[in-house]
């Protein structure tokens, strides 16, 4: 089954002209459409974005004229936005900060802070320092965005700001072919670092800056299309993967917030201490799927917390007081039901990723015995139910009752569920 496509955009404001410049707000109606409505907000300016364009690479250089402690700052944060430092997981101490980097403890210090009041990290007196947990808002996105291009004839971004009355403008910065970033890749199915197709551009409201947008798109779409020539698309990007066959079937969206970063902030003309928005918007195509399948990698959901994000499955542990160490893993490839439609390279590499779960949940709890369960009679995607048997079991010599009386299922203490989602991350991550 084929993926979708991807859509970024960055919101700013200018509040010196709040009586021209029209407020961005989310309209559950029309969930993507970052609506202009209103006048801009003094106190609240919000930035939707699914991922900004690019990566840092700067390795500290005493020499440079930015700070050493915003140096360690742009290196912690790129780690932190690709993945390589996972939300929980600890920092390294100031001695082993000056050990790899070579700085001092007030740079170490004044580094942490920034990205302290960005969001991105918290510190805990006495233990440290660590990378904040972000829980994300995923719903279904509405269909009824794509009627706006289809009707008009023009991008969305532009039909929507005219009908406010105001003037729309485009400034294109990057058309051609990137690394997907570990984001990206996720949930265009690709791996990280795989060639695919952006298209970013700064868009304007009465020539401010207002949106920074970037498009990502998979080769098996744009390669060799209009979606790789430089210059603006006048009928807008989405009109033109329709011209080429496809149809948008659905989408997911996934929101959260955070800092801008300084670039973003740059760029936008952000004062400090402004509160963004990330919004994630992808578009599939008609291949059909289940809302498992459809729901992408998130972190956690109201389900459970992800221990493993591998290339064939993702393992959460489950939030329901069911069972100590209870966890789902989920296929996340094409839509399959049956393990049985796998291919034996598919096979072989997902029920080895629930041996590797299994293993972890064996050595973090220790329990008696591991039940492994694989059904999808009321939700038909592959998934498998990791069961930890104990010596005070409720039904021993029997299947476990995961299927409670109790409405709604207790759940785990909070503290208690991240303190063991991290462990166990720990234990996967050579895997993950």
């Amino acid at each position: 089954m084929r993926q979708g496509w991807i859509v970024d955009r960055i919101v700013a404001q200018q509040s010196e002209h709040p009586s021209t410049t029209p407020d961005f707000t989310i309209n559950p109606e029309r969930p993507n459409e970052n609506r202009l409505m209103g006048p801009w907000s003094d106190t609240l300016p919000v930035m939707l974005a699914l991922q900004a364009g690019g990566h840092l690479s700067m390795a500290l250089d005493p020499t440079a004229d930015r700070p050493l402690s915003l140096q360690l700052a742009d290196v912690l944060r790129r780690e932190i936005r690709e993945g390589t430092r996972s939300p929980g997981s600890q920092l390294p101490t100031e001695s082993e900060f000056h050990e790899s980097y070579g700085v001092s403890r007030t740079t170490v210090r004044a580094a942490l802070q920034q990205l302290v009041n960005e969001g991105l990290v918290v510190t805990r007196k006495g233990y440290g320092s660590y990378v904040r947990e972000r829980p994300p808002i995923r719903r279904i996105s509405s269909n009824r965005r794509h009627a706006v291009h289809r009707a008009s004839g023009k991008p969305i971004f532009d039909t929507e700001v005219d009908a406010q009355g105001q003037v729309p403008s485009r400034r294109m910065l990057k058309v051609g072919r990137t690394e997907a970033p570990p984001d990206i890749a996720q949930w265009l199915q690709v791996e990280p670092g795989e060639s695919v197709v952006i298209r970013s551009r700064l868009q304007s409201i009465n020539d401010q800056p207002a949106v920074l947008s970037s498009s990502y798109f998979p080769l098996w779409l744009a390669k060799g299309t209009r979606l790789e020539l430089p210059g603006a698309l006048p009928e807008g990007p989405d009109n033109a993967i329709e011209d080429l066959g496809f149809r948008f079937a659905h989408g997911a969206e996934v929101l959260s917030a955070r800092m801008p970063t300084p670039e973003e902030a740059q760029i936008l003309r952000l004062p400090p201490g402004v509160p963004v928005v990330r919004l994630l918007h992808i578009d599939y195509d008609d291949q059909d799927r289940t809302s498992m399948c459809a729901a992408g990698r998130p972190e956690e959901d109201q389900y459970g917390v992800r221990i493993l994000a591998g290339k064939y499955s993702d393992a959460y542990l489950q939030r329901a007081a069911v069972q100590r160490g209870y966890t789902v893993v989920i296929w996340r490839g094409r839509h399959i039901v049956e393990p049985t439609d796998l291919e034996p390279e598919e096979a072989s590499g997902y029920w080895l990723e629930v041996l590797d779960v299994a293993r972890a949940l064996r050595r973090h709890y220790q329990p008696l015995k591991m039940n492994y369960e694989t059904l999808g009679n009321s939700l038909p995607h592959l998934h498998t139910h990791l069961v930890p048997r104990y010596l005070d079991d409720p039904a021993p010599g029997r299947p476990y009752p995961l299927l409670a009386d109790v409405s709604p299922l207790p759940a785990n203490p909070e503290p208690q569920l991240r303190e063991d989602a991290a462990a166990l991350r720990t234990i996967l991550s050579p895997r993950s």
